[in-house]
């Protein structure tokens, strides 16, 4: 399986970081593409069970190592957005789990690197994601606070409003929707 033949080019691609030395701009582009690529293949394992989810889990956590290698790399545009897909689906994964706090935990690393950057729909999704544990755990006003920043994202932008269309998703897809939704929710209770 593809994920697993991922998973074996971890010594290869590390020797190959570790030829060009920590610092150099060509292991950024090796760790930010193997972190990608564990990144796609766990997406669609996020909401399994059993060994899918290990699975997973390997390959967020792989795709985590590569991205911390040295914090050099963390000066990189693109390593930061990919540290925080991987910190957001790590998130997710989490919540999957049921385990809230280390989810949450995730989730506010990812928001905490995404604040740092040009705002995106995708940055949303985070959003959204800590609201929802934010509300499973009883924190209604911090999750209110997470949903009402979701929706302000994606209405500052008028692409990305009138692109909220389901059956024509743009960047916002049906992002603005669910950020209402929760929205709403939040509402009730805080």
């Amino acid at each position: 399986d593809e994920a697993n033949e991922v998973l074996k080019l971890q010594s290869q691609i590390k020797q190959e970081i570790e030829k060009f030395g920590y610092d150099h701009p060509k292991s950024s582009e090796l760790a930010i593409t193997y972190a990608q690529m564990c990144n796609s293949l766990s997406k669609p394992l996020l909401s399994k069970q059993g060994r899918k989810q290990a699975l997973a889990k390997r390959l967020l956590e792989t795709a985590l190592h590569f991205l911390k290698l040295d914090s050099a790399l963390l000066l990189y545009l693109e390593n930061r957005k990919e540290l925080a897909v991987t910190l957001n689906n790590l998130g997710c994964l989490y919540q999957n789990q049921r385990n809230q706090q280390a989810s949450l935990e995730m989730l506010m690393q990812a928001i905490g690197l995404e604040s740092s950057m040009d705002p995106e729909p995708t940055h949303a999704a985070t959003l959204i994601s800590a609201c929802t544990v934010l509300g499973t755990l009883g924190r209604h006003e911090e999750a209110l606070e997470m949903a009402h920043r979701a929706v302000t994202l994606l209405t500052r932008d008028r692409f990305w409003a009138s692109q909220a269309d389901p059956s024509d998703p743009g960047p916002a897809g049906d992002l603005l929707p669910t950020a209402f939704h929760n929205l709403a929710l939040e509402c009730e209770h805080a």
